[in-house]
């Protein structure tokens, strides 16, 4: 797998956090295991496999692992994608998309 890991700014707390996550994958704010979820930054469609409110959403897609994960108003992302991909261009992506959000 290719990991890419990326950090977003700080929004006023978890909540506030999550409120942004969930609003930039368009999937409101109580997402539940089996919803589905298009990730805008790799543009493919996947089902949420794992949400832990209002701290983490897991992804599974057929290329990969997409996990965003945070703490105390901070969100980021660890993901593995099992599929050839430009690492460090689409960590450059995936960085430009949480900081357009958590601006």
């Amino acid at each position: 797998a290719t990991t890419i890991d990326a950090v977003g700014a700080k929004a006023e707390n978890a909540d506030r956090a999550w409120q942004i996550l969930t609003t930039a994958l368009g999937i409101g704010t109580t997402p539940g295991v089996g919803d589905r979820v298009h990730l805008p930054v790799a543009d493919v469609d996947g089902v949420i496999d794992y949400v832990e409110a209002p701290a983490a959403i897991g992804v599974r897609t057929d290329d990969g692992l997409y996990r965003f994960s945070g703490r105390f108003g901070f969100m980021g992302l660890g993901h593995h994608v099992f599929a050839d991909v430009d690492q460090p261009a689409r960590r450059r992506s995936w960085q430009t998309w949480l900081t357009e959000h958590y601006a």
